[in-house]
């Protein structure tokens, strides 16, 4: 919630990009690509970027475009870092690869034997504990990291000890490990606690002498040191162009590693030697192909092979297979990607955080990389899974939030799907994805090459949806709408307790409101209506580089807590009120006007407090 649709578009862009953001031609040279790229970045008003194209054995273009720095009229170069967010997380799987080719560690070993004095609450642990590959793959069912966490902001910097003991209580495992995939950046952090034993070094350490040293990222570095303040890019929120704040993450295994575009390029070609660099082979061949392959989840085990795997994402994009990863941090949008069977790759990095920007420009630089390749037709259809019919047409929603109680709200809401069963494809109407059998009950995009949805049977004998989305159960269609009209209504009637209000109040301060009768059926509903605009007004406020606000005890946020308060209190007097005054002469109109008024503050009140928006504590 109020930040996290950056992750979710990011997301979005990385997956959906190619589909949606198409262009019919792409650019056939250099200059051509140069000047889109620069087109993008004056429309969007984005103020730089930095892209490479490589191949298996050269990099094939990099250059900066746009300003690094626009106060001081400073350019993008090659050299410019950026903040590559979640990027990083993948040198925790290749760190744990390259420790399981020397035998250190297995991906199969329990986060409990090697990490006790980290311990995660599992309802499963006797018969499924937590294993680090649970952990890799995002299927641990940890939850995400608390708005605490995220403002945690202590450039001292804290060692990983003193991350990890700063909230263990919100450690708590929500469903059985490896059956459902949710995204978490704390998961990265207890891997690298296992990494830090097993190797006996500091973790950004052993990345550096591992990864950061043979790979020739000589800029790369976890930490705001004088050479990376130095090249350091200016960042620049997309909304209000304000500079955006260096923030030291209090979990930097999972975001904060800060890079060039020479840096990435090199780590892009890394991945397409399948694990070698310059002749010296770093991780084994094996390795890479397990970085980029799925495993744990019941999809998995059905013959998904197209997903997340180590860190590591995949999708189609004109029927070639892609792996790689995005992140966003500090208003920095950042993306690497691989074409294995193609031999190309990409490094994208934006000093803003406009999505329309990175996604036309990802898109670009992807098309331009692709120009001498075919497109590739789409295997032929299976035929349609019997279980999935006419009866399966309906409303589905993810049941692997990323955050839990009321951080998962608008994650449940935005992930409900309406999917329609026809002839030779299954249609998810939002987004347009169309899903063609392959055997069984797999499915594949209609422009892929391989299953990346399963239909499977849950643990309670419901048949789910799984795939890189997330894994989604059938909803009621009465109990959706329900909750849309209701919240409908209940804003809609609010807002006319409002109008009254002007009216009402304006007769009465004239001395011309006859029969008036008691004024607290009319007036306290207002008190709810303050509530929610104050929640409003502190959602919008912290869109943008506000997270401090968000996870700290401060005026804000316990105004915020305040204001969620006065919704389930004035529903409570406006019901007593009407109860007793149901009998007192007043304006009929006026009391059954506040009749409607209150039932809608009944309703967002059961709605907030199923959600756990009542009384809520950013802070905790």
């Amino acid at each position: 919630m109020f930040f996290k649709p950056q992750f979710y578009l990011s997301l979005f862009v990385f997956l959906a990009g190619p589909i949606l953001f198409a262009e019919n031609t792409g650019p056939q040279t250099v200059e051509e690509l140069r000047q889109a790229i620069e087109k993008v970045l004056k429309e969007r008003q984005t103020p730089g970027a930095a892209v490479a194209i490589v191949s298996r054995d050269k990099i094939e273009w990099m250059a900066g475009l746009g300003l690094a720095d626009e106060a001081a009229n400073q350019p993008v170069t090659t050299k410019t870092i950026f903040r590559i967010g979640s990027t990083s997380k993948e040198f925790v799987a290749l760190a744990a690869l390259k420790l399981q080719e020397e035998g250190k560690l297995k991906l199969t070993d329990t986060l409990r034997q090697w990490v006790p004095e980290y311990p995660v609450e599992n309802a499963w642990e006797s018969t499924d504990p937590v294993r680090l590959v649970h952990l890799l793959e995002q299927t641990s069912g940890i939850p995400d990291c608390r708005f605490s966490e995220y403002a945690h902001n202590d450039s001292t910097p804290v060692t990983l000890a003193q991350a990890l003991n700063f909230a263990p209580q919100y450690r708590v495992i929500r469903w059985r490990p490896g059956s459902r995939y949710a995204y978490s950046s704390v998961g990265p952090a207890l891997v690298a606690a296992v990494i830090e034993k097993a190797s006996g070094q500091r973790f950004e350490d052993y990345v550096r002498d591992n990864f950061f040293v043979p790979l020739q990222m000589h800029t790369a570095s976890y930490f705001l040191t004088p050479e990376v303040q130095s090249n350091l890019t200016t960042m620049y929120w997309s909304r209000s162009h304000k500079v955006a704040s260096y923030s030291h993450l209090i979990y930097r295994p999972s975001g904060a590693v800060n890079a060039s575009v020479e840096d990435m390029a090199n780590y892009v070609r890394f991945h397409l030697m399948r694990g070698s660099f310059d002749g010296r082979q770093i991780l084994r061949e094996a390795s890479i192909d397990r970085l980029e392959v799925p495993t744990t989840l019941p999809s998995a085990q059905a013959g998904v092979t197209v997903g997340y795997g180590l860190y590591n994402r995949a999708m189609f994009s004109r029927g070639y297979e892609w792996h790689g990863h995005n992140g966003n941090h500090d208003a920095c949008f950042v993306t690497m990607e691989y074409c294995p069977e193609l031999g190309i790759g990409l490094v994208v990095m934006l000093n803003s955080n406009n999505v329309s920007a990175f996604a036309r420009v990802n898109n670009l630089v992807r098309l331009y990389a692709m120009r001498h390749a075919p497109e590739k037709a789409s295997p032929p259809a299976g035929p349609m899974p019997a279980i999935v019919n006419q009866d399966f047409n309906g409303l589905y929603a993810n049941i692997a939030p990323r955050d839990e109680g009321y951080r998962d709200f608008m994650e449940y809401f935005g992930s409900i799907r309406k999917i329609r069963v026809e002839e030779k494809e299954m249609i998810m109407m939002r987004g347009a994805l169309r899903w063609v059998p392959v055997s069984g009950n797999l499915f594949r995009l209609h422009d892929g090459a391989k299953p990346e949805l399963a239909v499977i049977t849950g643990e309670n004998g419901e048949t789910l949806l799984q795939c890189y989305l997330g894994t989604f159960r059938r909803i009621s269609k009465f109990g959706f709408w329900s909750v849309q009209y209701g919240m409908l209504y209940s804003f809609g009637i609010l807002l006319s307790s409002v109008l009254f209000a002007v009216v009402w109040g304006l007769r009465l301060a004239f001395g011309r409101l006859k029969n008036a009768g008691p004024l607290g059926p009319r007036t306290w509903p207002l008190v709810g209506v303050v509530g929610i605009v104050g929640f409003i007004a502190f959602y919008l406020k912290v869109q943008e580089g506000h997270i401090h606000i968000v996870g700290t005890m401060n005026i804000w946020s316990v105004g915020l807590m305040l204001d969620t308060l006065l919704i389930p209190l004035s529903a409570t007097f406006c019901v007593a009120g009407l109860w007793r005054h149901r009998k007192t002469p007043m304006n009929r109109v006026a009391y059954w006007h506040a009749v409607l008024v209150t039932l809608g503050l009944v309703f967002i009140t059961g709605f907030g407090l199923a959600w756990g928006l009542i009384g809520i504590r950013t802070w905790a």
